[in-house]
Formats: C-alpha cells, sequence, structure tokens
C-alpha cells in the first residue's frame, strides 16, 4: 500500500510538472533549455513511479504466498488434531479442494483484490487534496462523481458476490461428489451402475459451468459499468474546466494539470472494478477456512467427549513429533 500510494504521489508529481513544462513552452514561449531541468525531473519520476508499482506489486504477491503457507499449514495441523473420526465428518473431496485450489483463491485475493481495495481508498482521496489546491470547483465535480462509482459498484458488485459464493459452494460439493464416485466406481461396476453416472458427471458438470460463466459474466458487467460511468465523470471534469478556460476563469497550467491528474483519481476504482469477483472468490474461501479452523478438537487421548456429537480425540500428536522428510535420488521417466 505504501508504494502504491508513493506511485501516484509520484503520477500526481509528474502531471504538476507536465502542465508546468507545456504552460511555459506553448504559452509563454520559452526555450526548450529552459525546462530542460523539469523534463529530466519528470523523467525520473517516470522511472521511480515504474520502481514503486513494481515493488508494489512484487511486496503483494510475497505477502499472498506467505499467507497461502501459513492458511494451509494451520489447515493441515487442524486436519491432524481433528483425527480420522472428526475429518469424517467433513467432506475430503472438499477438503482437499480447499487445500489446493482454495488456497490459489486466496492467494489472489490477497495479492490483488486486498491491495486494490485499500488503495481505492487511499489514492482518491489523496488526487482529492491536491486538486482541491489546484481547482476547488473541479473537486466538487470529483466529490459528487466519485460516490456514484462507489454505489455503483456496491450494488452491482452484490450480485457478483452471491454468484460467486454459489458457484464455490458448487465447487466444493463438486469435489466431493468425484471423489465419492471414484472411491465406489468398484461397487457401480460391480452392479453394472457405472453407466448411469456419465449423465450425472454431465450434469454436475454443465451446472458448474454455467455458475461458472454467470459470475464471469457479471463480473464483465460491472467492470464495464465502471469504465463507462469513469469516462461520463472525466468528460464532465474536462467541459466545466474547458468552459472555465475558455472566459479565463482558470489559468492554462491549473486546467492542464486538473484534466492530467483526474484519471488517477478513478484509476483505482475501475481496478477494483475489475478484480471485484477475485475478491468474492477469495472471501469465500477465508470464511469456509474459518469454520474448519473452529471445529473444536481434543489435544489429548485423555479427554473424554462430553456428548455423543463431541468431536473424538486423536492418538498421539503428530504435530509434536519433526517432519517427516521424503528424499528422491535417481529417478528415471520412460
Amino acid at each position: 500500500m505504501l508504494a502504491g500510494s508513493l506511485a501516484t504521489a509520484a503520477a500526481v508529481a509528474v502531471a504538476l510538472l507536465m502542465s508546468i513544462i507545456v504552460a511555459r513552452v506553448f504559452v509563454t514561449d520559452d526555450e526548450l533549455a529552459e525546462v530542460a531541468s523539469l523534463i529530466g525531473l519528470a523523467l525520473l519520476l517516470v522511472v521511480a513511479r515504474a520502481g514503486l508499482t513494481l515493488a508494489s506489486t512484487v511486496s503483494a504477491q510475497r505477502a499472498a504466498r506467505a499467507v497461502v503457507r501459513q492458511a494451509r499449514a494451520a489447515l493441515t495441523a487442524q486436519l491432524l488434531r481433528m483425527g480420522p473420526a472428526n475429518v469424517g465428518r467433513e467432506k475430503s473431496g472438499e477438503l482437499a479442494g480447499l487445500l489446493v485450489s482454495g488456497m490459489e483463491a486466496l492467494e489472489t485475493y490477497v495479492a490483488s483484490y486486498l491491495l486494490v481495495r485499500n488503495l481505492a481508498v487511499v489514492v482518491p482521496l489523496m488526487v482529492m487534496a491536491v486538486v482541491l489546491v489546484i481547482d476547488p470547483p473541479s473537486a466538487l465535480v470529483l466529490l459528487l462523481t466519485g460516490p456514484v462509482l462507489v454505489l455503483l459498484l456496491a450494488v452491482i458488485g452484490s450480485r457478483t458476490r452471491v454468484l460467486t459464493e454459489r458457484r464455490f459452494s458448487e465447487l466444493r460439493w463438486l469435489s466431493a461428489f468425484f471423489l465419492d464416485m471414484l472411491r465406489g466406481l468398484a461397487t457401480l461396476k460391480l452392479f453394472g451402475r457405472s453407466e448411469e453416472q456419465v449423465d450425472n458427471l454431465r450434469d454436475v458438470g454443465q451446472r458448474y459451468s454455467d455458475s461458472t460463466m454467470d459470475v464471469l459474466r457479471t463480473a464483465f458487467q460491472t467492470s464495464l459499468v465502471l469504465e463507462w460511468s469513469a469516462a461520463i465523470a472525466m468528460a464532465l471534469v474536462a467541459v466545466e474546466v474547458g468552459l472555465r478556460l475558455l472566459v479565463d476563469a482558470i489559468a492554462f497550467d491549473r486546467a492542464l494539470a486538473v484534466l492530467i491528474i483526474t484519471p488517477e483519481f478513478f484509476l483505482p476504482l475501475r481496478r477494483l472494478a475489475t478484480h471485484y469477483h477475485e475478491g468474492s472468490a477469495g472471501a469465500a474461501v477465508v470464511e469456509r477456512t474459518e469454520e474448519i479452523l473452529a471445529i473444536p478438537t481434543l489435544t489429548s487421548a485423555v479427554d473424554k467427549p462430553e456428548s455423543p456429537g463431541a468431536p473424538v480425540a486423536p492418538g498421539p500428536d503428530l504435530l509434536a513429533e519433526a517432519p517427516a522428510r521424503i528424499s528422491l535420488a535417481e529417478l528415471t521417466l520412460t
């Protein structure tokens, strides 16, 4: 977040420098050599922004990988503490899917959505403060249009969240269904019922495909609406600045600075709309992970269940032992 915020600050500084350079060269007829130092400073800020953007992305990815490692280790430790009897009450296919594809969704959630969501709060406020100093009327337009975009994102995004949660639930059920069918394939063949599962697989796969397309369709619609709304808002700023520039109500360099800075105000909101469905999928994974981690377990074999529905104590504490290692050498593939 710090690197992303500094990158936005660098972009705003570049916009201010560019407006000064253009005004001095094309309005006051300064020589290019007289603004060479400003051009060099602008180039340095452009390079700095690129580096800060890269640092923000890399640090977010590293943080996401660390979170996934911790989450996967916590889930594995919880399953070991629960023991076979308690794990048997859950769908093993679903647990396997959560540990694999669920963790992939969690990594995207942390690396992309959380960063973009937080920057969508910080960056517009920074840009608003700068525009307020340069041109208060333009800041008023941003103040009116910004909340409208957030409201549109919330209204449309709620539909995306519902569809994503339904898709995640279907994926959990689908993983459990496939695993159960594979485990019982020998029994199905024995009784001559395996052919009937072909239609079941086709129906289940089609249902999951339809739910996936619904999520993608809604996500694309969200991005489209936000892009159009942002374009209209920027057009409003351009119109009001242009009209005041015609009547000499605003200086040329200030008007140009506002026009260059305004897209930075809407950029985080547009990125948030793009990653919103990833946030919904990641939130569903987080919720399910917390549910599993909250299942009570018995830490010792001497503890007795208080009721028939209480968890059964596992055997010796496997986590207390040194982690097992498997070494492979001199392998060939033919």
